[in-house]
């Protein structure tokens, strides 16, 4: 697990956190693991959040109306060349896998028990300036 996360509340959110260091447009909550949030920035960072044991009681939600207690967030991978993440999607079937589409064509798949690396890493065009910007796995797999 990482290290409890700094947070202060503020008037227009839950809580804002600085972690990451840069703005980021890419997070995902897992449907498999409930209070388990993935999320990317424009420098390449992908965070794992999980909300700790003892505030499992108020487990978050796109529809939560009250912030968790406490997150341990863990700052899993680093992008080469500081590509910007674009987006992240838990598989919906395996607890501790994701994907990421990356500025520069890339697609990774991620394990979070392997942590400095991707499992799988596809380039998904021969041109250095294509992003992926959106990803889905496909559901009707399992």
């Amino acid at each position: 697990g990482g290290a409890a996360a700094s947070m202060r509340q503020s008037k227009g959110s839950f809580f804002d956190y600085e972690g990451h260091g840069c703005e980021g447009y890419a997070l995902d909550w897992s449907k498999v693991s409930p209070g388990r949030l993935v999320t990317g920035d424009v420098q390449g960072a992908i965070h794992v959040w999980d909300v700790e044991a003892a505030a499992a009681t108020n487990t978050p939600s796109p529809a939560a109306t009250t912030p968790p207690t406490k997150w341990s967030i863990t700052k899993h991978y680093q992008a080469n060349q500081s590509q910007s993440v674009e987006d992240l999607q838990w598989s919906p079937t395996e607890a501790t896998v994701l994907a990421a589409g990356e500025c520069g064509g890339m697609l990774k798949i991620y394990d979070t028990r392997q942590k400095s690396k991707p499992m799988i890493s596809v380039s998904a065009t021969n041109q250095q300036n294509i992003d992926i910007n959106v990803i889905a796995w496909n559901h009707h797999v399992t």
